[in-house]
């Protein structure tokens, strides 16, 4: 699965993010925070990271890959001093990390400057990085990860 794995990821990370525009929820919504549905982000072609994070989970899930192998994870970058949502696609036992603020994939053991703190699963539960994946409480129905599930 190396060849097919790896080239889901590359066409996923290359094809969302940098080749359209970021934009703020206040700036887009009118409000401080708005999880865009998958569709709703390619119709508008803006969303910010979560959004193009949300594309691309359901794009690599769509494509193939198992849900065990594909996650959202929050982090806290540290400059400039923010939380930022990516996607994290484990190919060959690697977990690599597609982030729209950078057009290389990244092996997550790389990553630097960026402290993971919430990983969200397809049952639209979440873990912090203190907690398991299978410790993880409710997100609830209001929560961001309703929108990761392919239909």
């Amino acid at each position: 699965m190396r060849r097919d794995g790896i080239g889901l990821a590359v066409s996923a990370e290359t094809g969302r993010g940098r080749a359209r525009p970021s934009a703020s929820d206040e700036a887009q919504w009118g409000v401080a925070d708005h999880w865009s549905p998958p569709f709703e982000t390619l119709q508008t072609h803006r969303g910010d990271c979560e959004d193009y994070a949300i594309v691309k989970y359901v794009a690599l899930l769509q494509a193939g890959l198992s849900h065990d192998d594909v996650k959202i994870v929050i982090l806290r970058n540290l400059l400039p001093k923010e939380d930022h949502a990516v996607v994290a696609a484990r190919v060959d036992g690697q977990w690599l990390i597609l982030d729209n603020r950078r057009l290389a994939l990244v092996r997550d053991t790389k990553m630097v400057g960026s402290i993971p703190k919430f990983v969200l699963d397809e049952d639209a539960h979440g873990a912090s990085s203190r907690q398991s994946s299978r410790a993880g409480a409710s997100a609830g129905r209001s929560s961001p990860a309703r929108f990761v599930r392919p239909a």
